[in-house]
């Protein structure tokens, strides 16, 4: 049975290997302050057994908060890799919806 797990993960890791596109999620947000539209982007990767998506903050409170620094889905055999992104997304949103700095823009 573990064989079996490990060849599915195996087999989500090169399907994500085999994206051509750029490998992010760009998250059209309102920063609070200023009322100013712009985007958060999360780098999304594979390390391990885990599918990451990291955001690179653009000023130093961006990079301070914990929220959206960084998010991650253990890969689990039941689920196929649109829904580990699809889940991961949804962990990237609800982290800038717990965050101070900015609200989602849902009018972008």
């Amino acid at each position: 049975m573990e064989a079996a797990k490990e060849v599915f993960k195996n087999t989500i890791k090169k399907e994500f290997q085999e994206i051509t596109k750029i490998k992010i999620f760009e998250i059209p947000v309102i920063e609070t302050k200023t009322q100013e539209k712009e985007y958060i982007t999360f780098i999304l990767s594979i390390d391990g057994d885990q599918l990451k998506a990291q955001h690179v903050g653009l000023t130093n409170k961006e990079n301070q908060s914990e929220n959206i620094s960084f998010k991650y889905v253990d890969l689990e055999n039941c689920f196929s890799l649109d829904e580990h992104l699809q889940n991961l997304h949804e962990i990237c949103t609800n982290a800038i919806l717990e965050s101070d700095l900015f609200n989602l823009d849902e009018n972008p």
